[in-house]
């Protein structure tokens, strides 16, 4: 996997200076076998500056996506989805 880019946490800070919310950003691993893994939240924090914020958000979002990708490429199955499709009753698959 290749090193992430900090600037996806710029959305943080637009999103906060237009709503005042803070975003959530949500780690998402998809490994080749199917299975996909959703870690935990990471949320903007508004009061780091923005350099220090854009770099944890990276670190944070990085890691946690290396560790699930590796719990898959270890096999353990116990947290992982499997994508699933639908099939309409006339034996035809939509996504």
């Amino acid at each position: 996997m290749k090193p992430f880019q900090h600037s996806f946490g710029r959305l943080g800070e637009k999103y906060f200076a237009e709503t005042g919310g803070r975003l959530e950003f949500y780690p998402v691993a998809i490994h080749g076998s199917g299975y996909i893994m959703v870690g935990k939240v990471v949320t903007f924090n508004p009061n780091l500056a923005v350099a220090a914020e854009r770099q944890r958000l990276k670190r944070l979002m990085e890691n946690a996506i290396k560790t699930m990708y590796m719990q898959m490429e270890n096999e353990d199955s116990s947290n992982m989805l499997t994508p699933q499709q639908n099939q309409h009753p006339t034996g035809e698959f939509s996504r």
